[in-house]
């Protein structure tokens, strides 16, 4: 811009004024979306906390739990592989469903298909934390037997890592007065931000994470992300989003107003 002459008002570019405006009209909804965007997810994640399981697995064949004793033991029968669990007086009895060499120590020849984990709620804790809890008495472990079962007529040589979606998973706790908690769930098959459905591993679970002690690496459900903080966000996401390109675009004409004068 030329600077003005005697005599002549200098004025400003016809543009310039509504691109300010919005601007500044759009970094106010901005600020206050993103505010309320803020809010609802903290909100959220105070009313759902993440929820977080220490495990530890175990490969002894004879231990003890909740005063009771816990034996594993190897039976043939048929011609079929099973691995009886004995816990205090009562008893299962499993069919072995990946084999491995059986000449392995303690429960390795059952590594690819069962794990026997004790377990503790550590959300907010770290592992040294739920450590001294365990220790002093603050917390009482809990313990979990958790078996896969691939396809039924899937052949050995592929281990159990064919068709992840045909899967099952049993979960067999044992409950500090005696016996056994038995649940059944199958590898999740819902499609991303779709809801979970009923018999199937919810992530945010302690189920969900003891399953993944049996999972082949690479083969791991994809989060599904149904239920965070970004879907509590509502329209405050997309308001925010909306309102932040709206400024960008305000102060991208404000600076070609500016290069024509």
């Amino acid at each position: 811009m030329k600077p003005a002459e005697a005599g002549e008002i200098a004025t400003m570019p016809k543009g310039r004024p509504i691109a300010w405006m919005i601007t500044a009209l759009a970094c106010g909804a901005m600020v206050i979306c993103g505010f309320a965007m803020a809010s609802r997810i903290a909100e959220f994640h105070r009313a759902n906390p993440r929820e977080v399981y220490a495990f530890q697995k175990v490969s002894y064949k004879e231990f003890e739990f909740a005063g009771r004793s816990v034996t594993f033991t190897d039976e043939d029968q048929d011609g079929i592989w099973y691995l009886g669990v004995k816990y205090g007086e009562d008893a299962l009895r499993l069919r072995v469903t990946i084999p491995r060499d059986r000449r392995l120590p303690g429960l390795e020849p059952h590594g690819e298909w069962m794990r026997a984990l004790l377990f503790s709620s550590a959300t907010g804790k770290t592992i040294s934390q739920v450590q001294a809890d365990l220790s002093a008495g603050k917390a009482t472990p809990r313990m979990v037997i958790v078996t896969r079962t691939p396809r039924p007529g899937e052949p050995e040589a592929y281990a159990g890592r064919m068709n992840s979606k045909a899967w099952v998973f049993d979960f067999y706790e044992l409950k500090p007065e005696g016996g056994f908690n038995h649940q059944r769930l199958k590898f999740p098959t819902t499609k991303q931000h779709q809801p979970d459905k009923e018999g199937e591993l919810h992530e945010n679970t302690w189920q969900y994470q003891a399953a993944l002690s049996v999972i082949p690496k690479g083969i791991s459900p994809r989060p599904k992300f149904t239920n965070d903080g970004l879907k509590a966000a509502g329209w405050t996401l997309p308001a925010t989003s909306l309102s932040m390109l709206m400024m960008l675009a305000g102060l991208a004409i404000s600076a070609r107003v500016d290069k024509r004068s």
